[in-house]
């Protein structure tokens, strides 16, 4: 089994390799992070040494291709965090009463699930015929999932829970057509919503919106690349737009939060200036 102690020692080489080889950039991750995939990605090919893995990377163009896939963490819940859906639906209203349409940005979406939940949202509070919503992921086959639009039934049943505590107003089936042990989320929402592979921090932004969704994210990255990534974000969001950050990262020390006035911060809802 590859050592904790074999993966920090090799670590630096390993960036390297990736980034000079196949232009790869991975150095904005926190080296802690970095260390856990790179164990974890080991031991999903069954290698046991760094000297295997820098091996397989100089070695095989595909699996160069999937690494950064296979770095980043694909985890995706619907309502998570219900709290705050149910501040956001009052964000929505207040700052978003008049305006005909909403374009709104999932960026790192994984799976949709976070977009399913916000498109769900939107449909209960009359707005989603008027909005796009976006998901964007690294991940090719996390969109290729997304865009089906298929959760498990039993995640169905877990996530009912979640959407009740978010304020929901019907039952969360109502959105699905469960077949078998599958739920499929019902075609009027479905065709609000557009998945597109985007490579956050590389690929520039396809346009404005009025509302960023980027949970979760930051906390995999050092905070160099964190105020890279919030200014980004910003340049992508319109004037008095709303950026949604996860419950555990705070953004204040960062370069560019000056152009953000925060309006929750326990639920690290802000709005740009």
């Amino acid at each position: 089994m590859i050592t904790e102690k074999d993966i920090i020692a090799s670590r630096t080489e390993f960036l390297d390799l990736a980034l000079n080889l196949y232009g790869i950039k991975l150095d904005g991750y926190r080296p802690e992070f970095i260390d856990r995939r790179l164990g974890v990605l080991a031991s999903k090919n069954g290698f046991n040494s760094m000297f295997q893995l820098k091996h397989e990377l100089v070695n095989n163009e595909l699996f160069a291709k999937k690494l950064e896939m296979n770095i980043a963490v694909n985890v995706t819940e619907m309502f998570r965090d219900p709290l705050f859906f149910k501040v956001l639906k009052n964000v929505i209203n207040s700052n978003f009463k008049t305006r005909n349409e909403l374009r709104i940005w999932h960026p790192a979406c994984s799976k949709g699930h976070e977009v399913f939940s916000l498109a769900i949202l939107l449909k209960e509070i009359g707005k989603l015929e008027n909005s796009i919503l976006y998901g964007t992921d690294i991940c090719h086959e996390s969109i290729n999932e997304a865009r089906k639009g298929v959760i498990r039934g039993k995640e169905l049943k877990k996530y009912s829970t979640n959407y009740l505590l978010s304020g929901g107003k019907n039952s969360l089936s109502e959105y699905f057509k469960i077949s078998y042990d599958n739920a499929l989320l019902s075609h009027s929402i479905k065709e609000r919503i557009k998945f597109s592979y985007h490579k956050l921090g590389t690929d520039s932004s396809f346009q404005k919106f009025q509302m960023i969704l980027c949970r979760n994210l930051f906390i995999y990255f050092n905070p160099k690349y964190q105020s890279y990534l919030l200014n980004s974000l910003i340049e992508s969001l319109e004037v008095n737009g709303i950026l949604c950050m996860g419950l555990y990262e705070p953004i204040e020390q960062l370069e560019g939060f000056e152009k953000l006035e925060c309006i929750d911060n326990k639920n690290k809802i802000y709005k740009k200036k």
